[in-house]
């Protein structure tokens, strides 16, 4: 292999490009997702308005209300009455001595001998103190000077005592209704309520509000006062449709975060930039893979979607409650990618996937989903990675459950505060549902993802190397020899394929029907010819024998394609032949024409082969087909033979569109020589048997086995 070249690789840079794509699809799609809340969780609402909707909290809360908190406040002020000075002595001796002036001015004016009564009754009207009716004041004008001098002994005396107890303003009225009370009991009941009559207007309060000590025990009280904590059941209804929106609903929208405020944009910008690392990590990787094994358009879009839908299911179900995250079927998400994108990548894409959960959990449950989620999704990717029957989905759904519940377990002995039994109890349970939703999602999507979306999987593969499918019976039965040939060729492509790591199920179910177009015309194909007559010497038309050759490409594609075989089967059934020359008619074409001979009658359609199976196949068609023929006797000309089909497959530029290196050659002749080194092993030649030499001119498609040296 030393004389090989190093195969080109043009799907290089196509991978690179599209990594780029990947990675600004990935920071466009996490961004978007990040920044948008998906369901809508925020509404702009405000007290006074009527709801148009009903909003019920999607978890338990307990916050502090400021409205029940200024409420209880505004109770407890109200609670506190107004303080009062102590009642004022120099009110009282004013009052005192303006009605000491006010009863000898009514007193000098009883004894006016020029004033009428009427006169008399309009200037006392003057004096605001006095509100005498005419009776009592004609009352006053008889009294003699000694029951008058009695009279306004005891009037002061009443307004003295009145005043010397505490008035305040609210109680002028009741402190002039019992002045009676303190007058002496030498007057009669007439000269008593005269007394009241004339003392009342001179009692005021004593007693004046203090605004300054009356505020500062209020606002004592306030502070005083604890805040109020309202608690809000999970599914509580907060407000009602129809209903005005009150200041505490409101609160509790805020304290569920339901209340639209205005983005942070370094919140957002710290989103972006989360996002863009996780793109960039994924974009990485990928670029770093096989082409061959995701640069597919149709698998980068399965990419996007399945991390679009993982990141909206985690802003649905995680933040909100405290159950719902345990049933997050990011396992689904990492079986799917395991059988599309292969182990690796499915780990490392759940890794970023489990980081968001981490992140919408909130921080008292942050590291325990992260861990939940990462260990189940591992397992999940790892426990598919050979899907041969539909129960490995069920062994695949016991190990996720195991996994996740095993990682409860451990956080729940780590907790300070373990929960409740029936809590541990519920995410126990929530685990294996976790598990079976998961299992059963992975393998729904999977089939129909191969359906719509032309991923062939491995469940099909199987089905489709079924001996009794309808294409393999008509082989078996119409071509036999082209048939045991497929099988030994499917050995070969399936160990290379394993060898350097391609697909080795793809690789053998391709084999098995590379060449069922040769049930159209088996017998024009010499391992099919068992009574050593050949049609082709019928024919006498190098032309015709070429085109019957090269039909039976045509003839495989009209086949899978009504027997609807995958794309990546059909595929190979061109591409194994590639562009190479059916060499044997075209010499033969050669000799007989007297000019040039167009090689284009004589070539395959092609396309060259576009993945590594397709190559390999075409390798093991030509070196099965060439050791078959040669029957090399050791295993230095076997490796020889395996060599020149290498070689001229290499120099003729029939490999330059698959995604092989030189390594990979290497492995796949090493692989071809150890199955064929079995098959083709030399035997002991008894006595008395001899070896029939090849007949001359042995031809196969594409390569002329030169006769046996002599």
């Amino acid at each position: 292999m030393s004389a090989l070249k190093r195969i080109p690789h043009p799907s290089l840079s196509i991978a690179n490009g599209r990594a780029v794509v990947l990675g600004l699809a990935l920071v466009i799609v996490l961004g978007a997702l990040f920044w948008w809340d998906f369901p809508p969780k925020q509404y702009s609402l405000r007290a006074g308005q009527v709801s148009l909707f009903r909003v019920s909290a999607p978890r338990a809360v307990t916050f502090d209300s400021s409205s029940k908190s200024k409420d209880a406040q505004a109770k407890a002020a109200a609670a506190i009455a107004d303080v009062y000075d102590a009642p004022d002595l120099q009110i009282g001796r004013a009052q005192i001595g303006r009605a000491q002036a006010v009863l000898n001015y009514l007193d000098a004016l009883r004894h006016d001998p020029y004033a009428t009564f009427e006169q008399k009754q309009q200037t006392l009207a003057q004096i605001p103190e006095l509100n005498i009716p005419s009776a009592v004041l004609s009352q006053t004008v008889a009294f003699d000077d000694a029951r008058w001098s009695l009279l306004t002994r005891e009037v002061l005396t009443a307004l003295e005592q009145t005043l010397r107890t505490e008035i305040r303003p609210e109680q002028v009225a009741d402190a002039r209704r019992v002045l009676p009370r303190f007058v002496s009991r030498e007057l009669s009941t007439d000269e008593t309520m005269l007394a009241g009559e004339l003392a009342q207007g001179f009692v005021v309060a004593n007693s004046l509000p203090n605004p300054q000590r009356t505020a500062a025990l209020r606002d004592e009280a306030r502070r005083s006062v604890a805040a109020v904590r309202v608690t809000i059941r999970q599914d509580e209804t907060i407000i009602r449709e129809g209903e005005v929106i009150t200041p505490l609903e409101i609160e509790a929208l805020d304290a569920l975060g339901l209340l639209e405020t205005q983005r942070d944009i370094r919140e957002v910008g710290g989103l972006w930039l989360f996002a863009a690392l996780l793109a960039a990590l994924i974009a990485i990787h990928f670029s770093t893979q096989p082409a061959r094994s995701w640069t597919q358009w149709r698998r980068i879009l399965l990419l996007l979607v399945l991390v679009a839908v993982s990141v909206l299911a985690t802003k649905l179900m995680v933040p909100q409650h405290m159950l719902q995250p345990y049933l997050l079927p990011l396992p689904a998400v990492a079986m799917i990618l395991a059988l599309v994108f292969g182990a690796p990548s499915a780990i490392l894409i759940t890794v970023c996937l489990s980081l968001i959960i981490a992140i919408n959990a909130g921080d008292t449950r942050n590291l325990e989903l992260l861990v939940y989620m990462f260990v189940g999704s591992v397992v999940a990717a790892l426990s598919v990675q050979r899907i041969e029957r539909i129960n490995s989905f069920a062994r695949a759904g016991v190990l996720i459950a195991l996994t996740q519940m095993f990682a409860i377990l451990m956080f729940v002995l780590l907790a300070q505060q373990p929960p409740q039994p029936v809590e541990l109890l519920a995410r126990f349970a929530a685990a294996i549902v976790n598990a079976t939703i998961s299992v059963s999602l992975a393998l729904a999507t999977y089939s129909l993802t191969a359906h719509y979306l032309g991923i062939i999987t491995p469940l099909q593969l199987l089905d489709l190397s079924r001996p009794t499918h309808p294409l393999l019976r008509q082989l078996l039965l119409k071509a036999p020899g082209t048939y045991h040939h497929t099988l030994l060729l499917a050995n070969m492509a399936e160990r290379a394929a394993e060898a350097i790591g391609a697909d080795a199920l793809l690789a053998r179910v391709a084999a098995y029907y590379h060449d069922i177009g040769k049930t159209m015309q088996p017998y024009f194909f010499i391992e099919n010819q068992t009574d050593h007559h050949n049609p082709h010497d019928d024919l006498h038309d190098p032309f015709e024998s070429a085109r019957i050759v090269i039909n039976h490409v045509y003839d495989g594609m009209a086949l899978a394609q009504k027997h609807r075989l995958p794309h990546q089967i059909a595929d190979v059934i061109p591409q194994h032949h590639g562009t190479m020359l059916v060499a044997y008619f075209y010499h033969q074409a050669k000799e007989q024409a007297t000019g040039e001979v167009d090689d284009k009658f004589f070539r395959y359609p092609g396309p060259r082969p576009q993945s590594a199976e397709a190559a390999i196949i075409m390798l093991a068609d030509g070196t099965e087909a060439t050791v078959r023929a040669t029957r090399p006797a050791t295993v230095e000309e076997l490796d020889g033979v395996i060599q020149r089909i290498f070689r001229d497959r290499l120099l003729s530029g029939e490999l330059d569109e698959s995604a092989l290196h030189l390594r990979d050659l290497d492995q796949i002749r090493k692989a071809f020589l150890e199955i064929l080194q079995g098959q083709f092993h030399p035997r002991i030649v008894y006595p008395g048997n001899t070896l029939p030499e090849p007949s001359r001119g042995v031809w196969l498609e594409g390569a002329t086995i030169p006769e046996k040296e002599k």
